[in-house]
């Protein structure tokens, strides 16, 4: 009789968790990301203000990105990369979005792009007093020009074989090699030289002049790693939220607090 009772209780128990788990997998299915085992592993590659660990969010680009993504039910993790390494992560399956990344279509071949989320702006910066002025490309014939690695400089000024570029790798020395006069001209994004040279170089600032005309403006994006399953949903998820952040005040609230306009 004893085996009978604990047979008929442990049957009646392994009813209740199969009930259970069926409830949990349905609730799962039913409410989607919120129930994910693993969070959405995010990456950047650092460029203040966009990619920083040092500022609010880990950066404007960081923020806004993982923001929109909490709002529609994902948790996320961040890691810091450098961009080759970046998107090669996310090709493959390392990391799940690149935070911010300009298209092209060879990566949109292994990467789903989301709406565009911030645009910038490229312009060059030279010292003040200095005779330097430029209608198209080829006025800048023989001018040493400080360029990054990996920045989205504009095609044209990429196949400019007259003019003269010097890499560095990062805008920081660009800049610093600017204000010295080692060079002429240092062609960068109108953010990242703004607050560097608010944060780092405010003396020689004050140096330092914007040549017009910038470049048209590049749209920024984050791209979703085809290899997750679920990366339409995950980008069709983003461009929804980042609709509702700008409608919401959200959007804006996260420019301002980096102190930046759109």
């Amino acid at each position: 009789m004893l085996y009978f009772n604990r047979l008929f209780t442990s049957s009646r128990l392994c009813a209740t968790m199969k009930i259970k788990m069926l409830l949990l997998f349905t609730l799962a299915l039913i409410c989607g990301p919120v129930f994910a085992v693993e969070p959405l592993r995010i990456v950047g590659d650092e460029w203040p203000p966009y990619v920083d660990e040092s500022l609010p969010g880990n950066g404007l680009s960081v923020e806004i990105v993982t923001e929109a993504l909490k709002k529609s039910g994902y948790a996320t993790h961040f890691a810091l990369e450098d961009l080759s390494r970046a998107i090669a992560g996310a090709r493959i399956g390392v990391y799940d979005v690149v935070s911010n990344i300009w298209y092209s279509e060879d990566a949109a071949t292994d990467l789903d792009f989301t709406d565009p989320y911030l645009s910038n702006e490229m312009c060059f910066i030279k010292r003040k007093g200095v005779d330097i002025e430029y209608a198209f490309l080829s006025d800048l014939r023989g001018m040493v020009v400080g360029v990054v690695k990996d920045y989205p400089y504009p095609r044209e000024f990429v196949m400019a074989g007259d003019i003269i570029k010097i890499p560095v790798p990062t805008m920081l020395p660009a800049l610093n090699a600017l204000a010295a006069g080692q060079i002429n001209l240092v062609l960068g994004d109108r953010r990242d030289i703004d607050f560097l040279l608010a944060k780092f170089m405010p003396q020689e600032a004050k140096t330092l002049e914007y040549m017009p005309p910038c470049f048209p403006k590049n749209d920024l994006f984050a791209a979703v790693s085809k290899t997750n399953p679920n990366h339409a949903k995950i980008t069709q998820d983003f461009n929804a939220a980042l609709k509702r952040m700008k409608t919401d005040g959200s959007y804006q609230f996260i420019l301002d607090k980096h102190s930046l306009e759109h």
